[in-house]
Parts: structure tokens; sequence; C-alpha cells
């Protein structure tokens, strides 16, 4: 007797039978992506709910903060939520007749989850581009607050257009979705148009990990050339500091970006083709979604770094307040005293 937790599935009569996910891998999935949705909506929207308050966050970095903060917390409602519900439909077998709204649930999921890609992509490169700006050459920036402004609204156009694309290209799918488009599978495919518009979405992570890696390696070198450490180099401090937490995060979105490349080629090579492989690529799209988890946290650190006006005002405004309390205390005790000594 057999007792494997995989064996074929025949989810519909116009499709090749495919390997059900096992169920540690599912529970595993389904836990996962579950925490991260409750930690990540609640990181984000705290986050997008400081940015809105306080006027003093406005400068260009937290501008793309506050982007990858509203992304995180849309990922954490769609995509999210789009991916344990596919491995639901695969571990117990219903991509046969999914009902209507689960099926569009995972088309939905599917067409956003390449804006959000692409999104993430765009913003990042801007990050590493703006650190470039300030530290090369920080008299005349490129992205100045007001064109970050049209920026942005730049980059979701794209994105959502990139959405709709892919959405009007897989509206009509024989197969469901919720298989075709599962990562544990290696069965995606497009028409010409669909595989040009998917294909042109992946390019857009190579260009980014590229101006990564390049401004990186050229802020390194600029860095090098002077030493920090007089009191006039506040802010040289300062955007050295900025560009630290900016390039961490950047770190960890080449770290996912890159596995999630890696496995997507393995599989395209029948060798590689098999139940481990389609595990692995499963894992590495799950655990990408730590990503949105970590944004919150680095913006934190990013609210401790105090810029250098800031730290040189600061003292005077508390020095005054208490030579006004003091007068303020003073004035008081002598009108106690003028009360005693005249009482009418």
């Amino acid at each position: 007797m057999n007792n494997s937790t995989h064996f074929n599935v025949e989810f519909s009569t116009n499709s090749p039978p495919l390997t059900r996910v096992s169920k540690d891998l599912a529970i595993f999935v389904i836990a996962f992506l579950g925490i991260n949705t409750l930690v990540t909506t609640l990181g984000n929207a705290r986050m997008l709910f400081v940015f809105r308050i306080r006027r003093d966050l406005r400068k260009v970095p937290h501008y793309f903060l506050a982007n990858l903060a509203l992304t995180g917390f849309l990922s954490a409602l769609v995509t999210m939520p789009n991916l344990i519900l596919m491995t639901t439909v695969n571990y117990f077998g219903l991509g046969a007749n999914p009902p209507a709204a689960i099926e569009v649930f995972c088309k939905l999921g599917f067409s956003l989850t390449f804006a959000f890609n692409v999104l993430h992509a765009l913003t990042f490169s801007l990050m590493a581009l703006d650190r470039q700006d300030r530290v090369l050459s920080p008299f005349s920036p490129r992205i100045t607050q007001t064109k970050v402004r049209k920026i942005i609204p730049s980059t979701w156009v794209l994105s959502l257009l990139t959405a709709v694309v892919i959405a009007i290209l897989i509206r009509n799918e024989e197969q469901s979705a919720c298989v075709k488009y599962y990562p544990y599978h290696d069965t995606i495919s497009f028409s010409n148009a669909g595989y040009a518009v998917a294909f042109a979405a992946r390019q857009v992570d190579i260009i980014t990990i590229l101006i990564i890696t390049t401004t990186y390696i050229r802020i390194r070198k600029k860095l090098r050339s002077f030493a920090i450490s007089s009191s006039s180099s506040a802010n040289r401090r300062q955007e050295k500091q900025l560009t630290k937490l900016t390039f961490n995060i950047c770190a960890l979105f080449l770290l996912f970006r890159l596995l999630v490349i890696l496995c997507r080629s393995m599989t395209k090579f029948g060798e590689f083709r098999g139940t481990t492989t389609n595990s692995v690529t499963l894992v590495t799209v799950t655990l990408a979604a730590s990503l949105n988890v970590a944004i919150p946290f680095f913006h934190h650190k990013m609210l401790q770094v105090t810029p250098p006006n800031q730290q040189h005002t600061d003292q005077p405004r508390v020095t005054a307040w208490r030579a006004a309390a003091a007068r303020t205390e003073t004035n008081g005790e002598e009108l106690t005293r003028f009360a005693r000594t005249n009482p009418q």
C-alpha cells in the first residue's frame, strides 16, 4: 500500500495530470501567509497613518516608503489570500470545477500579483537612484518632492495597466486559473500577446537588479572617498544612515526576487522538473511575502534618523520654552507676595 502524500489528480479534462501539493507544505503555506497577512496589514496600515498625520514626513524617501507600505497593504488584502486560496483549491483537488467566485478571485489575484511586482521593482529602482543622487550630487537631485508626487502615480498607472492586460488575456482560459497559475505547478503559459506582456514585466525585475547593484557600487566608492567625522558633516552622516537603510531593504528585495527567478528558471528545464523543484518554488514565493512585513520595520528605523537642521533647532526651542516657563513662575510668585502684603 502506497502511503505517499503526493499523488496525481486530474483537474480538468483538457489538462495533464498534476501533482497535488503535500499536506505539510499546504499547512506551512497557509499558516505562514495567514500570519504574514495579519502582520503586514497592521504594520503597513500604521505606517500609512503615521505618514498621513506627520507633516514632517514629506521627504522623497518617505514618499517611496509610503508607496511600498500601500503596496504591501493591498498585497495583504489580495495576493496573500489569493495564494492561500490557490493552495486550498490544489490540496483538496477542487480545480476541476471551482465556484465562479473563487475562479474570479484567482484570476484577479494573479493579475494584481504582476502589478504589485512591477510596482515594487519600479519603487526600489527609484529609491536606489534617489540615494545615488543625494550622495553623488546632493545639490542637484533629479527626484524632488514636487516630482515624486507625479512619479508615484505614474508607477501605479503603469503597474495597473499591466494587471488589466493580463486579466484580459486570461479571462477565457479553459483550465482553472487557481490551478494553472499556482506557483507549485510549472504549467503557466500565455498566448503570444500574453507572453510578451509577462516577459516585459519580468524584464523590469532584471533592470531593477542592475540599477540597485550599479548604484550601490557607485555610492560605496563615493562614501569611501571622504571621512565623516566633524560636526559640519552632519548632513553626510544622515545621508549615509538613510543610504544604509535604503540598500538594506533593497538587498532583501533582491534576495527574494533572485530566488524566485532562479526557481522559475529551473522549472523550465526537464531535468529539474519534479516535486522537489515545485515545492522549493512554492516555498520561495511564500517566503517572498516577508518583504511586505519588513517594510514597516525599516520605516521605524528611518524615523529615528533625525535631520541635522532639526538637531540644531530643537535645542534653542527647548531653551526658550524653559526660559518662558521660568518667567511665568517668577511672575506668579511676585503676584502672590503682593497679594499677601496688600490685602484689601
